[in-house]
């Protein structure tokens, strides 16, 4: 038996795959439990079973391993929570910059919406009134493994919840109490600067829509998600002088989109280029996908439309404006960016 779960690396999912295991473990007994990202590795691991039954993990599988499972059509269960509380989460566990944390978070939902959406697997979402009786019981439907009272009491000692935790407990206080990283919901980015906060929900409202099995239409890339050229460890606030050689100005915002076709917006200023120059645009996406050349005027505010394809979600999507030739004055301002899908509905592999 193959049993298979995903879910970005949040506490919700961290929990989950732990009392799936309790749950394997006591009603399976022999079984492996493979983790991994890329199809190669599944492949490797798969050799090497020993056991007749296999759980299988990924947090941010690469497209190839997605669509096996789009192919084989096998059931499988996603572990799903507000993306404002996964990247809280990751700042947390992995001390990260709240950036790098809302790059994670991007990068794991974009990689798995496709399963999201297949009718063959289940979302348990993180919700108040989801107990551990539920919970064990909705992966039993799901694999056809029967769990009885018995059984589920088996499972809950064997988690090291018995008595102190019945079958009707909430899940949410399991996950509260024993995931120190863990904040109730709602509450993940307690602690963090209003307007980081302001720039992670607006990041994450665009990619809402995976979450319920839709597709994902539009998506806001603010000024802080980018990177100044000058300044490569922080974040793009406020103008860039183009005084100096020539030089990559601004690049990212290292941010990831489902697969398909796609148009990226952006609104440039540009302000007392008196000398004239030069710049380069391009998209770069495991390699450079587009790329444009123009001139640029002394001033003006414009916008610049680049189409490029998705072909892999797992990798990050960067946009990078260069300056072909030294400058001796001239001011550079990446207002805003935003990316549309080029289709209604952008196009899955399968399904």
């Amino acid at each position: 038996m193959l049993i298979t779960a995903f879910g970005p690396p949040s506490g919700f999912t961290q929990c989950g795959v732990f009392l799936m295991r309790m749950l394997t473990d006591e009603l399976l007994g022999e079984v492996d439990y493979f983790v991994a990202s890329e199809l190669t590795q599944l492949k490797e691991a798969w050799g090497t079973r020993k056991q007749p039954h296999v759980v299988f993990f990924a947090d941010c599988p690469e497209r190839a391993l997605v669509e096996v499972f789009l192919k084989l059509q096998a059931p499988a269960i996603i572990f799903i929570e507000d993306p404002d509380d996964v990247a809280g989460y990751a700042i947390r566990e992995r001390g990260i910059s709240w950036s790098w944390a809302l790059r994670l978070t991007n990068q794991c939902l974009a990689t798995i919406g496709d399963l999201i959406a297949s009718d063959h697997t289940l979302v348990l979402r993180r919700e108040y009134e989801l107990t551990l009786r539920e919970f064990f019981q909705a992966i039993g439907r799901q694999f056809q493994i029967e769990v009885s009272e018995v059984q589920l009491a088996a499972i809950l000692a064997r988690a090291g919840l018995a008595g102190e935790y019945g079958a009707d407990t909430p899940l949410e206080d399991v996950l509260l109490a024993r995931w120190s990283h863990a904040r109730p919901m709602g509450r993940g980015l307690q602690g963090i600067s209003r307007p980081d906060v302001a720039v992670i929900r607006q990041v994450n409202m665009g990619l809402r829509p995976l979450l319920s099995g839709r597709r994902v239409k539009q998506i806001d890339w603010p000024q802080e998600m980018f990177i100044s050229g000058d300044r490569p460890d922080d974040i793009l606030l406020g103008p860039i002088e183009m005084l100096g050689g020539a030089r990559c100005l601004c690049y990212g915002p290292f941010l990831h989109l489902p697969m398909g076709q796609w148009i990226v917006s952006m609104e440039i200023e540009i302000r007392e280029n008196f000398s004239g120059n030069s710049f380069d645009v391009d998209i770069f996406h495991g390699e450079v996908v587009a790329l444009e050349h123009f001139a640029v005027p002394v001033e003006g505010r414009f916008r610049l439309d680049a189409h490029f394809e998705v072909k892999d979600p797992r990798e990050p999507v960067q946009v990078r404006i260069i300056m072909r030739e030294g400058a001796i004055e001239g001011i550079l301002e990446m207002r805003s960016a935003q990316v549309r899908a080029e289709q209604e509905t952008v196009t899955r592999a399968y399904g």
